[in-house]
């Protein structure tokens, strides 16, 4: 989100579309895992519930066990008996959640926090906060001084989306009887995608002058 005259506005983004990056050889062993099953590995591919049931059935598929669970939720529930696969699942997941929302935090230069929402999330919170979302938050190098001033809260409100689209509606009925915002957008023009063609008379050569010295 960003700040503006009329109150924070959201950024729209399909980041989660964006291309998963491992960090290490379990995660690179993942990656594959994914890419032959679905042949582009987006962040949503692991950071899902479908991505939860896949980690967790990688880690069983590796060390022989037979998966005891096909749901997300059953995942949790398994690690909540200390299910070694499961475990493991749900700490790769944390990690990786952790690097994302770290890149995310750079990417959009977000000081102000990070907030996590969505249906998973609240679920795994004691997961959240074993410590090693915010490490894996913060390890990004020379910037890891800069991310640890960013605070991360989680989000459980059981309608954030309503709240928010009702939030968005007040401040479009503000900017609407506000003069000087529709000023500033009449000020603003549309750049066209392709350049357009040049006029006749740009086309044309310059005339030269019938003035003699």
């Amino acid at each position: 989100m960003c700040s503006s005259d009329l109150g924070d506005i959201p950024i729209a983004s399909e980041a989660g579309h964006t291309g998963f990056a491992p960090t290490d050889d379990v995660e690179l062993d993942l990656w594959r895992c994914l890419k032959a099953r679905h042949g582009r590995v987006s962040i949503e591919r692991v950071l899902s519930g479908s991505g939860l049931v896949a980690i967790y059935e990688r880690f069983c598929e590796a060390s022989g066990a037979r998966p005891a669970a096909a749901q997300p939720a059953q995942v949790v529930a398994t690690a909540g008996e200390r299910n070694a696969a499961a475990c493991e699942a749900l700490e790769r997941f944390v990690r990786i959640y952790g690097q994302v929302a770290g890149d995310l935090a750079l990417t959009f230069g977000a000081s102000g926090g990070v907030y996590l929402s969505g249906g998973i999330a609240p679920k795994i919170y004691e997961w959240l906060n074993t410590g090693a979302f915010r490490t894996a938050l913060e390890g990004k190098g020379r910037l890891t001084a800069y991310l640890r001033k960013i605070p991360t809260f989680l989000v459980t409100h059981p309608d954030p989306g309503l709240l928010g689209a009702a939030r968005r509606l007040r401040q479009l009925q503000a900017a609407e009887a506000t003069p000087s915002a529709n000023g500033a957008a009449s000020r603003v023009r549309p750049v066209p995608r392709r350049p357009s063609p040049p006029t006749r008379a740009s086309r044309s050569q310059p005339k030269r002058s019938e003035e003699h010295t």
